[in-house]
Formats: C-alpha cells, structure tokens, sequence
C-alpha cells in the first residue's frame, strides 16, 4: 500500500476563475491525499450555468469518496474505477433532476505515488509536464477538431480557431459508461519538473510559449498558478480557467520519462542536477571494494584466484544474514500469527462482477459491495497485527485509515476495518455455501467472527466478511 505521508516530495499550486465572459465558473478542481497516494483533478462542466456546476462538483467528490475507501494495487486501475464511479453518479443525478438533464464533465486527473505520475482523461481538460523549460503535452484531446487533426483535413495549429473547437466527443456523466483513456505510461519525473492540469480555458488563451515563459519565472509555484490565469484573462479570458501545478523535488530521478500526445517516448536528463554539485564531478573516482580487499596486510599474498573465491565466501555470508534478519523481523512473525495475504478487487471489471453477484436473486440476502468500513471494539488481548490477520488486511492499512503513529492499541478502543461484507445469515444456510459465495475461507470467516464452532451460526445473525 502506498504510505503517502512517506512520498511527498513536491510543491503544488492551483488558480480558479470564472473569467471574463461566463457568468458562472463551471470548473472545479480537488487535491487530496488517501491510501492510494496523492490525488490531483481537474473538471470543466457542461450543461448550462447550474448543470455544468453541479457535475464537474459531484465528479471530484465522488472521485474522492471511492478513492478513499477502495485501494488498489495498481494506479491505472483506480484512475478507471474512480471515474466510472463518479460518471455512474453524475448521469444518475442527471435523470433523477430534470434541472441537472442533459449535465456532463470533463476530467482530467493524476495520482501521485512513488516518485510517479499515473494519469487518464475524459474530454478535452489537458496534462502537461514541464521538463528543462519546454512544455509537453501527455494528452489528447476528445474532440471534433481533433478527430479531423488525427485524419490528416486540419493542421493542429488550425485547431485552436477552428468554429467547432468546443466540441468534444467524450465526457463523463452524459451516458451510463465512459470511455476512460489512461496514459500509456506514467511520467517519471526528475528534479524542478512541473506537472500541469488544466482546463481548455487556459490552453485556448495561451501558446506553449506563452505556458512555458511562466514556468520559467522563479517564483513559487502558488504563484504560478495564479500568473497563468492572470494572463489568460488578459488574453480575452472568454472561459472559466483552471489549472493545477505540481513541483517536484528531492526525487531520486535523474532523468525525465514520459510519453508524449503524439506517442513520443522522451527521456530528458537533468541538466540542472549536475550544475548544483560541481565539485562531484571533480572527486576523484572511488576505489573499487576489491581494492580494499586486496590492500589488508594479512591478503597481499594471496593468488588473484583466492582473493575471488574469498569475496565470493563473504558476499554469500551476507546475504545469509541479511535473509536471517528478514526471517526474524517479518516473516517469522507472520508465520506465527497465521498472517494471510490481503487480495482485493482491483480492476473495474472485479467490481463490476462483485455488483452483478451483489444483485443476484436467491434466498439469501444480496451481498454488500467490497471494501465496506465497519467500527470494530478491540477485544481484551488483542494487538494490531492478530486484528489484521483475522480480517486479511495488512497492517498498515489499518493504521493509515485509522491515523495510527505506531500499533499501540487498546481493549475497547474503536478502529475503522475494512471488510468485503456486512452478510445475514439465511435459513439453512451454511458456512461453506456463505465461504463459497464470497469467494473466502471457510475459516476466514470463523476467524473473523469469533466462530469456535460453526454448527452455532443460526439465520438471522450478522456475519462480517473478510477481505480473504
């Protein structure tokens, strides 16, 4: 799991306007921080002054929502799941309201987490990275003009004044899916790199150029943020305008990976790395360990053959040792408590399957979806790790959720646990059939019950389900 307090190695800014035309800023822009790492997005709404508002507003919020309660392994896969959440949220509201019908959103978002920028988009909001004062773009447009741009009938420095400019062919929240484009690889960042989230309101008053003249400027990055929307409106500022920045530093990159729009792979190295330590490039090179081998008094007269075959001895030596000290600290101790590996749902497709199970007529009641939080009362005994293995999270996912310092717990106190379900036991269902349902354990669900004997679960009672 992403421990994100332990990531945060940049600076960000953000400016939103409503410019000098619209009557409403129909943007809306979130950042937020949560177990799947730090969140950055940016919606341009559409569908009058009121729907336009309201649906870029839901989508954050409800981006956010999922994204703080569903983990996933894998950033891609919540970028998906989280949009196709908040789209089902927003058409839904839009047929439930007839003053929200026919309300849409674009989105274009980014997760933060180990040093990297995982991205994906719906509409024509952009992402950008800013590396070595040159201003690249990372997304395509879903768009009329650049449908025509792709098929060869317009230059791309035709679309910006082209009369259908602000047509877009895909948004979030006008049909009940949505077609979630993520990017081919995330952008690796080096050092002073500045990642951008906008809106077409700022790209449509200003040039790269024009982009990349901020940048540069020494300023903070708040405050660049602010600049760029100070000079769209001096362009005409004839939309709302949003933008988000993200300046990276203290990151362990040396070179800049990403991939373009136009599918270009860039690498770019730091120039700016080299010139801050100059006097690294005149050290003189290190010895090489074999070096200091060969130079003790009691090894001079040793054959090159030996000295090798001595240096293979201790690199083996070591590595035992340090497998000894992985043993001891953790797995060990896994082993002892019966600790069972966490295994979430995380691709949309999982979820979407859970949904169908979930809706399943039969007689039983419906299974709840995965991931539901309950407040569960430490019993008298009890340490942090025995709670996770009985409900199959790690640890750290408890803490985090819980805003723990260290495993320091008490009898009685109340944590948040994640479970896969909150289940009623049907008449003359048995623990097997409910194991089989859920796809757990049998003895899973023992565990995390408090079952001795399972000839005791009678229907009626409220069984909570275990992740695994």
């Amino acid at each position: 799991m992403a421990k994100t307090k332990d990531l945060k190695n940049f600076d960000f800014g953000n400016s939103t306007d409503v410019g000098l035309v619209r009557q409403e800023n129909e943007d809306y822009m979130g950042y937020f921080e949560c177990i799947n790492g730090h969140v950055f997005v940016v919606c341009d709404g559409m569908g009058g002054h009121v729907g336009g508002a309201a649906a870029s507003r839901i989508a954050v919020e409800n981006i956010r929502a999922f994204l703080e309660n569903h983990y996933f392994d894998m950033p891609e896969d919540a970028l998906i799941a989280a949009i196709e959440f908040a789209n089902s949220v927003v058409y839904k509201k839009s047929r439930e309201n007839m003053e929200l019908s026919g309300m849409g959103t674009t989105v274009v978002m980014a997760i933060v987490r180990s040093d990297k920028v995982y991205y994906a988009h719906v509409g024509d909001s952009r992402i950008y990275v800013f590396s070595e004062k040159k201003l690249y773009q990372l997304t395509r447009d879903h768009s009329y003009v650049q449908t025509l741009v792709d098929q060869g009938l317009i230059q791309a420095s035709e679309a910006e004044q082209h009369p259908r400019k602000n047509e877009i062919t895909r948004a979030l929240g006008i049909g009940p899916d949505v077609e979630v484009e993520v990017g081919v690889s995330p952008v690796v960042p080096a050092n002073d790199d500045v990642v951008l989230l906008c809106t077409d309101g700022l790209t449509g008053m200003l040039s790269d150029a024009e982009i990349e003249e901020v940048l540069c400027d020494t300023v903070s990055v708040q405050h660049k943020a602010m600049k760029l929307t100070q000079l769209a409106n001096e362009k005409g500022g004839v939309d709302n305008i949003t933008e988000q920045l993200i300046l990276f530093y203290n990151v362990s990159n040396r070179k800049s990976k990403f991939v373009t729009a136009n599918a270009e792979q860039k690498e770019i190295k730091s120039e700016k790395r080299k010139t801050q330590h100059p006097e690294r490039e005149a050290r003189e090179p290190k010895a090489p360990r074999e070096s200091k081998v060969m130079n003790l008094p009691i090894l001079k007269n040793l054959s090159a053959d030996a000295r090798r075959k001595l240096r293979m001895v201790v690199i083996i030596l070591g590595v035992l040792f340090l497998a000894y000290i992985v043993w001891d600290l953790f797995i060990k101790e896994s082993v002892n408590s019966n600790m069972v590996p966490v295994s979430k749902p995380t691709t949309t497709d999982s979820i979407q399957k859970h949904n169908k199970d979930s809706i399943a007529t039969n007689n039983a009641p419906p299974a709840k979806p995965d991931t539901l939080w309950v407040s569960y009362s430490v019993k008298k005994g009890e340490v942090l790790g025995k709670i996770a293995t009985k409900f199959g999270v790690p640890v750290s996912f408890i803490k985090f959720k819980n805003k723990l310092k260290n495993d320091n717990i008490g009898e009685n106190q109340k944590l948040q646990i994640p479970i896969r379900a909150d289940y009623t036991v049907a008449p003359n269902e048995t623990l097997d059939a409910i194991a089989k349902r859920f796809k757990v354990e049998k003895a899973s669900v023992m565990r995390a019950n408090d079952i001795k004997d399972e000839k005791s679960v009678r229907a009626g009672r409220d069984l909570m389900i275990p992740i695994k």
